[in-house]
């Protein structure tokens, strides 16, 4: 493999919201329909020619994934359930602004800790086991290929980053990540792999201009 292209999912209504969704299936909005849409038109302007897109199977980044395709003519797309975001067990649905002050204590532990699961969820290290069990398992098929595109989900893709970069999958986590944002990873010849951009957003920013 050349080059991978991650990118997050585009809006749902629990992203404006600022609810937890983990693995709810929550569709795409309209604003995240448009934003899908951008995205492939900006990705159709560049030099990559994908030969296959990953998803995770939620329904918000398969239906991103299928936007993608269908604008830039990937012949294969493959849903994974490995890349799915983590399971945020009985928080899941709930606003992020009533677990800060309601349960201040368990979110920081939450957030400062890769080991603790949420309550009939899971945690980031294991998210993070996830991902990494993801590419050994396709390991040989990415070797054949070119161009890559992959969709999944905000914390999920911080995992991926964590993995591919060899960063502390905590540390990973405060790297911003929004809504149809690129991430660009490059494979040299020296065996080693680049981060060519991360979170790069100037196609929602064309989307604004055009609204």
């Amino acid at each position: 493999m050349r080059t991978l292209i991650v990118v997050r999912h585009g809006e749902t209504e629990w992203n404006s919201q600022k609810r937890i969704q983990g693995s709810v299936d929550v569709p795409l909005s309209p604003k995240g329909i448009g934003q899908a849409e951008a995205l492939a038109e900006t990705l159709a302007g560049a030099s990559w020619r994908f030969d296959r897109v990953y998803t995770s199977d939620l329904d918000r980044s398969r239906t991103t994934g299928q936007i993608l395709a269908d604008r830039l003519d990937i012949p294969v797309l493959v849903t994974s359930p490995l890349l799915r975001e983590l399971h945020c067990g009985l928080w899941e649905g709930r606003a992020i602004e009533e677990l800060r002050t309601r349960e201040p204590e368990a979110y920081a532990s939450w957030l400062d800790g890769p080991e603790w699961a949420i309550p009939g969820g899971e945690s980031a290290s294991e998210l993070y086991g996830r991902v990494v069990t993801f590419f050994l398992e396709q390991k040989a098929t990415l070797d054949g290929c070119r161009d890559v595109l992959l969709v999944a989900h905000g914390l999920a893709n911080r995992m991926i980053l964590a993995a591919l970069m060899r960063i502390e999958p905590q540390r990973a986590r405060y790297f911003v990540q929004d809504n149809t944002a690129i991430n660009v990873f490059s494979w040299h010849s020296n065996g080693r792999i680049y981060c060519e951009a991360w979170n790069a957003t100037c196609h929602l920013e064309r989307q604004s201009e055009d609204v």
